[in-house]
């Protein structure tokens, strides 16, 4: 099964950039030790990585995770480089980041373009990594037409009820998971993607588990083990 998506996906010869050293630059809101949890023992996986940014995740989970198969998905457009060159105006990620850190990396998204550099952050894992260009949830059916069928979904994307559900309805075995838990809270106090999350569990008997940007939903079936303390309950629950 990848097999087949390495040679449907394939790297281009020319995958790295000899002047540009492979890095690795990520938006981490926190909470990234669950995915290294539901990880343990599942080794040979399939994760999907829905709006993979620049690759930073990727690297870190293929470099820690030997023998974990992941597939990239994202439209990688310019829309990247617009958005990195406005970071350093952003408290957080001027915390985070150098501001001449940020604008080194948004001089290299404007010479080589987003896609080029994702290709040689992730050029030494091409064995075991597709990147495909696209978006969800058409890159859902996509890649179940294509017999790819992820074992863990992480979910980075634009925040959309399509974009939960239709991963949920069409990977039906797959683990989900995913980023933004704590993006963007409203007047009344509810943040965007939870009510989507919660329809899943609730769908699945899954229970919520989540620390700062990142959720599990843990199903009994998958048998994952997390600290109670990370166990969310719903205000409607509560």
């Amino acid at each position: 099964m990848f097999a087949d998506a390495l040679q449907r996906w394939p790297w281009p010869e020319d995958c790295t950039l000899p002047d540009v050293s492979p890095f690795t630059f990520t938006l981490d809101g926190g909470g990234r030790h669950l995915i290294q949890t539901v990880l343990q023992n599942r080794t040979n996986s399939i994760f999907a990585e829905f709006g993979t940014f620049m690759g930073g995740a990727a690297r870190t989970w293929l470099s820690n995770n030997i023998g974990l198969r992941y597939v990239c998905v994202d439209p990688w457009g310019d829309d990247i480089t617009d958005y990195v060159k406005s970071l350093s105006n952003v408290d957080w990620a001027a915390r985070a980041y150098k501001t001449s850190y940020l604008e080194e990396i948004a001089e290299l998204l404007s010479r080589y373009g987003p896609l080029r550099l994702v290709q040689n952050n992730l050029a030494s894992f091409k064995d075991r990594c597709v990147l495909i260009r696209g978006r969800i949830p058409a890159a859902y059916s996509e890649m179940r037409s294509a017999g790819l069928v992820p074992d863990i979904i992480y979910i980075d994307a634009l925040k959309r009820h399509e974009d939960f559900v239709e991963a949920h309805k069409i990977f039906p075995n797959a683990i989900i998971t995913g980023d933004d838990w704590n993006w963007g809270i409203q007047a009344d106090g509810a943040y965007p993607i939870r009510p989507y999350v919660e329809e899943i569990a609730r769908e699945r008997n899954g229970q919520i588990y989540a620390d700062r940007a990142t959720f599990v939903i843990s199903e009994p079936r998958h048998e994952l083990q997390f600290d109670d303390k990370w166990r969310y309950m719903s205000q409607s629950s509560a």
